[in-house]
């Protein structure tokens, strides 16, 4: 088996893409985001060859990074939990240029009070900017979390601001 990978640039650095024939398997920023993809890969397919190449989501986030996509058309290879999957998608319902609570997430996937399990399925999120956990802030208006760091998050909501 052989995951692919590429890497894109953005103002606040780098975003690597990964796929497998089945689609988009992970995202991954920063200088530290070719380490994290293959860590996620390996964990999910052991035996893949990881290769440099041009993958097939590579014109669709670029313009999502350049500010010309608003919703993404892509296979996914998604890897989680059943509790993660479901946060996912109720993610995937947050408009571009809106965003949400971890609490309001929790609710809508009809378990309140599970906002904090909700965050930890945001950080444990593969797909991030398809999956736009980035959306998701704390109840009191904070920034939360982002696994890349809150500089890649506050980027990306200042991106769909405009």
């Amino acid at each position: 088996m052989h995951i692919q990978y590429t890497v894109l640039e953005a103002p606040p650095g780098p975003v690597f893409l990964a796929e497998t024939r089945q689609g988009v398997l992970c995202v991954s920023f920063g200088p530290q985001g070719l380490n994290d993809l293959t860590a996620f890969a390996r964990r999910w397919h052991p035996e893949a060859q990881i290769i440099p190449s041009v993958v097939e989501s590579t014109a669709q986030v670029q313009d999502y990074l350049d500010g010309k996509r608003r919703e993404f058309k892509l296979t996914l290879d998604l890897k989680g939990t059943e509790f993660q999957r479901q946060v996912w998608r109720a993610l995937s319902l947050i408009p571009y240029g809106q965003t949400s609570t971890y609490g309001r997430i929790a609710e809508r996937i009809g378990r309140p009070g599970a906002a904090r399990a909700v965050g930890q399925a945001c950080g444990a999120n593969p797909i991030p900017l398809i999956i736009p956990c980035h959306r998701v802030l704390a109840s009191n208006g904070g920034l939360g979390g982002f696994g890349s760091g809150l500089h890649w998050k506050r980027w990306l909501l200042n991106l769909e601001s405009h």
